[in-house]
């Protein structure tokens, strides 16, 4: 009986550390509750208003689909959306806006948002490509340029004079 309460307590107190070191790794990715919206994203309007802006230009929606309680999608707004790059070729090459998963739902399923987070590029209404999950600043340029606007036709041109590279570079950034 005695053994039997000592493998007990032992279970319990394994399950314990085991909880509070999954809440500690959640808390280390999420960092200190939600990011900051990401530059690009800061002034963009409505989707009906990107999508009306996108008819007008002939440049892409990108649709950033996101949550205040979702972890990876704080992780993308804390690090590939923050990359200055990334960030200044979103702002010059689409119509960005973002849209909450919770308050927009009407709008996150009407572009069929099975995962959060998730960038969906759009042009005359259509979808161009979509990537869900958070993604660092290389695999976000490598996407950019591999489906987004201007860049998509340069394939193996050095930018010209006032454009911003996207193309992945080798350093890992």
């Amino acid at each position: 009986m005695v053994m039997a309460a000592k493998r007990n307590r032992g279970r319990v107190w394994r399950m314990f550390i085991t909880a509070v070191l999954v809440l500690l790794a959640i808390r280390l990715v999420t960092g200190d509750g939600p990011a900051p919206t990401p530059v690009a994203f800061a002034a963009a309007g409505t989707f009906e208003e990107a999508t009306a802006a996108s008819r007008r230009s002939g440049m892409p929606v990108l649709a950033f689909v996101t949550a205040d309680w979702c972890p990876s999608c704080q992780s993308l707004k804390r690090g590939g959306l923050a990359d200055e790059g990334v960030a200044r070729w979103i702002a010059d090459n689409t119509h960005p806006v973002l849209i909450d998963a919770d308050a927009q739902r009407e709008v996150a399923a009407g572009l069929n948002v099975s995962g959060i987070p998730a960038l969906i590029l759009l042009r005359d209404g259509r979808e161009i490509s979509r990537s869900v999950g958070a993604s660092s600043a290389a695999a976000l340029r490598g996407w950019l340029a591999e489906h987004g606007g201007p860049v998509a036709d340069m394939r193996g041109e050095s930018p010209k004079d006032g454009e911003t590279d996207l193309r992945p570079r080798d350093d890992g950034k």
